[in-house]
């Protein structure tokens, strides 16, 4: 999906991104929206969905005890059926 292209129910991509500017108290809240986002479209698109096996985001991931508890700049793990 392109940043402009509608979806089913005629909303944007950037509609959805200002609704979550709109709606966060924080700037961690508004990556947490974005972030689950991100990991249900990889879920949905067309392209991926069919090779992901799971995917978490960072603080679902059951092996980031083993890489660090500290922010890393990992926002989602994903692991294809590859």
């Amino acid at each position: 999906m392109t940043f402009n292209e509608t979806t089913e129910n005629n909303v944007t991509f950037n509609q959805i991104l200002a609704k979550f500017r709109n709606e966060s108290l924080t700037e961690s809240e508004k990556g947490t929206k974005f972030e689950r986002l991100i990991k249900n479209w990889f879920r949905t698109d067309l392209r991926y969905k069919d090779n992901i096996e799971e995917i978490w985001l960072w603080e679902e991931f059951p092996c980031r005890q083993s890489i660090g508890t500290h922010d890393i700049g990992i926002d989602l793990v994903i692991k294809t059926k590859e």
